[in-house]
């Protein structure tokens, strides 16, 4: 089970730590740059816990590659409300089982991935796609979905919109 991204205060921890109880077989994987550290230290003292540290983008193939479920947990604030979470986009991009909160922008890949809205839909979510990987037809599906999502065409998009005179 992994997250790669900021470990800060958007994230769940109490979640966090119930992910860890509650699959005390798998690993729960975390990497980047670490801001809350109080709360990185409570999840240390689980066994099935690893935390990496910062990772340089060349990395991050690598180890979505050994994801069996990326997660996006994060809480749900005002501020996650308004954001469009690029972890999700480049777990999709790698094929990936995706488990998030509700959180601003997940809505619109719903059919490529589970939006928990509690802490046991998201348990439920972690623990159906453990038991069931994804077939090479659904990798290339969330792949697919995301393809047309670059930043050249997102701008691109924004210019249709401003005005050419």
């Amino acid at each position: 089970i992994g997250y790669l991204g900021i470990i800060e205060s958007r994230l769940d921890f109490a979640l966090l730590a119930e992910i860890l109880k509650r699959f005390p077989r798998a690993t729960l994987l975390m990497g980047g740059p670490v801001w809350d550290k109080e709360a990185l230290a409570r999840l240390k003292r689980f066994p099935n816990f690893k935390a990496i540290g910062p990772i340089a983008y060349a990395d991050l193939p690598e180890l979505y590659r050994v994801f069996d479920v990326a997660i996006i947990p994060h809480r749900v604030t005002p501020f996650t409300q308004s954001m469009n979470p690029l972890k999700m986009y480049e777990y999709l991009a790698c094929g990936l089982p995706v488990v998030t909160t509700p959180v601003a922008g997940t809505e619109q890949f719903s059919s490529f991935i589970k939006i928990a809205a509690n802490h046991s839909e998201f348990l439920a979510a972690i623990k159906f796609y453990l038991a069931r990987p994804l077939t090479v037809a659904e990798q290339a599906a969330r792949r697919a979905v995301v393809q047309r999502k670059t930043w050249y065409n997102r701008l691109a998009e924004m210019f249709t919109y401003l005005s050419h005179d």
